[in-house]
Order: C-alpha cells, then sequence, then structure tokens
C-alpha cells in the first residue's frame, strides 16, 4: 500500500525502511488500496475503479518530489496498473514540481520525467489503448511487466487485457516478449 494513515511513501518516517530496501536491492510492488478517507467522498463509485489509479499517482510523485528515488536508486519499483494516472500527467508532474517548486528541482536533480523512466510499470487492469499509449510515450518496454491483478481480477478481465496487449500496434513481437517475462527474469533472476 503507498499510505498508511494518510502518509505516502517517501515522507520522512519511512526513511530508515527505504534505505534498507536499498542496502537490499528490494524489488517493490506499489500497489494501493482504497485510501481511508474514500468514503468522505460520498461517491457512488467503487474505489478501485478510480481511487488506485489516484493512489499510485500520489505514491509515484512523493517518491520522486521527497527525493527518496534521488536518495535509494538501488530500489526497484513496480508500479501496478501502468503507474496509474502518472504517464497521462507526467508532463503535469515535471513542470509544476521543478517549475513552482524550487526543492523539487534540489531533491529531484535529474528531473522528473527521468526518475519515473527509473520505474518500472505493471500492466494489470491498465492495458487499455489510452493507457498503453500514455505509458509508452513514458517508457520504452523495458520498463514494463506483465501483470494480472489475480485473484481478484476475474479470468474474463484478464483474458482481455491480455488481448489488448496482445494486439497494441506499439510492441513488437520481442517487446511482448521482454513485458511478458523477460522483464521479470531481469527483475528476479533467482526465479528464472
Amino acid at each position: 500500500n503507498p499510505s498508511v494513515d494518510r502518509r505516502y511513501l517517501g515522507a520522512p518516517e519511512y526513511e530508515p525502511l527505504m534505505a534498507e530496501l536499498g542496502r537490499r536491492r528490494a524489488v517493490v510492488l506499489l500497489h494501493p488500496t482504497a485510501p481511508p478517507y474514500f468514503g468522505d467522498f460520498g461517491l457512488t463509485i467503487r474505489s478501485s475503479v478510480i481511487e488506485y489509479v489516484f493512489e499510485t499517482t500520489r505514491a509515484i510523485a512523493n517518491l520522486i518530489f521527497s527525493g527518496t528515488i534521488e536518495r535509494h536508486p538501488d530500489i526497484r519499483w513496480i508500479t501496478a496498473h501502468a503507474g496509474g494516472a502518472a504517464p497521462y500527467i507526467a508532463a503535469r508532474l515535471a513542470d509544476q514540481g521543478e517549475r513552482f517548486d524550487p526543492a523539487v528541482r534540489e531533491r529531484a536533480p535529474d528531473g522528473v520525467i527521468n526518475y519515473m523512466k527509473t520505474l518500472y510499470y505493471g500492466t494489470a487492469q491498465a492495458t487499455s489503448l489510452y493507457s498503453l499509449r500514455a505509458l509508452t510515450e513514458l517508457v520504452d518496454p523495458s520498463r514494463i511487466v506483465f501483470g494480472t491483478d489475480l485473484p481478484i481480477s476475474p479470468p474474463s478481465l484478464i483474458e482481455d487485457s491480455d488481448a489488448v496487449l496482445a494486439g497494441f500496434d506499439g510492441f513488437t513481437a520481442q517487446d511482448l516478449e521482454t513485458i511478458q517475462s523477460g522483464n521479470a527474469r531481469s527483475l528476479f533472476p533467482r526465479l528464472s
């Protein structure tokens, strides 16, 4: 979960954890749940439909803006659901963060977009043409990993996602092999 008690990864109290994860060169799956305040919104939609996307986006932004990714480059982050809305609003995050907050430029000296390019992006529940276009404008297939959200996702959703992924005109056959297994083998060599 990217937040606990409204405190997102990147908050100062998580620094000892980040240091240990970096020391271990850990691979961390950043997967959201509904934030505790979601019920306060009065929406008539399940939290997983929209809020998971924004929880992931907030976490990515905070990891970058706080300087956590700069300080701990050995942590390998896999973001669920293709990074939420982060690929779509990447230019906004960079522009607004770097232009209006000088501290962001100090904590993320390589630039917001460059830090976003260091992350991995899982495909679970994010294989629409819209999300894949935004994602592939940000990163190449070497940063995209296959995901399913099992056991939560029904088989029909996974099958539909697989079909969209396979039919996406932005991927070659080699790209699909890289996404479906190559990147996971690189991240987890002991399991291959």
